[in-house]
């Protein structure tokens, strides 16, 4: 059997590990980017907490847009998210109001809510099924820590079982794919596995938005899930417009 000799050797491995080294840990070829715009599709806008629209361009805001991976489905998230896997998700409390309104949080991240009023905030979560509702409070100018264990198929409104009007929304998601909807009704996901996913578009108004104008095109969405397939690179569906009785207005 031919062997280098032992200084070559030694340098052929150098060269081998280096190159190595410079690798990308993933191929861009694997994943690809989801983004629209939801907007309100009508000149009267409505002036309400629960169905915030932008006067400028009709965006929606404080809509959730996720993916929901079919059950027993192999697939793993970019390895860019381990980085937020156990990030602190913040929501605070202050004049009886709940902000941000609406959030998404996965489980293994804590959710800390800070409350700045000089009462108490007792927080009820009874849309949850997979987890058991909190039962810690945040006392007056204090602070309380939340934990989840399980993804949820659907977000869960919070409040304050002493003051109602201190309201919310907040999905717990098993994967990092989820996203709220920005004031111009923007929204991204960035990195998914490439492939056909079920997405489902949600807003507290109506729940699951299950039809819409995409283009030209009058599209509907049977059991609020949109299946989308996602390629290398960029997929910008553009502005997604829903009419004013989809949000029950």
């Amino acid at each position: 059997m031919f062997r280098l000799p032992t200084g070559k050797r030694n340098a052929s491995l150098l060269v081998v590990s280096l190159c190595l080294a410079s690798l990308p840990a993933v191929a861009a070829d694997q994943w690809g980017d989801l983004s629209l715009r939801l907007v309100y599709d009508s000149n009267k806008l409505p002036a309400s907490d629960s169905l915030v629209v932008n006067a400028k361009d009709h965006g929606v805001a404080n809509a959730i847009l996720y993916v929901r991976p079919a059950k027993g489905a192999a697939w793993h998230p970019h390895p860019d998210y381990e980085k937020s896997r156990a990030a602190t998700i913040q929501l605070t409390v202050v004049g009886g109001r709940l902000e941000p309104r609406v959030s998404v949080i996965r489980v293994g991240q804590t959710l800390e809510i800070s409350n700045g009023d000089v009462t108490g905030f007792y927080p009820r979560m009874d849309g949850l099924f997979n987890n058991v509702p909190p039962i810690q409070s945040a006392p007056a100018l204090g602070t309380v820590k939340l934990r989840f264990t399980a993804g949820e198929e659907t977000p869960t409104k919070i409040d304050n079982t002493i003051s109602p009007r201190t309201e919310g929304q907040l999905l717990v998601s098993d994967n990092p794919y989820a996203a709220v909807t920005d004031a111009n009704g923007r929204v991204k996901l960035t990195n998914l596995p490439t492939g056909k996913w079920n997405f489902q578009l949600w807003h507290e108004r109506c729940g699951f938005i299950k039809e819409a104008t995409l283009g030209s095109e009058q599209v509907e969405f049977p059991r609020g899930r949109i299946e989308w397939e996602i390629e290398p690179g960029e997929k910008d569906l553009g502005d997604l417009l829903v009419k004013p009785a989809v949000f029950k207005e």
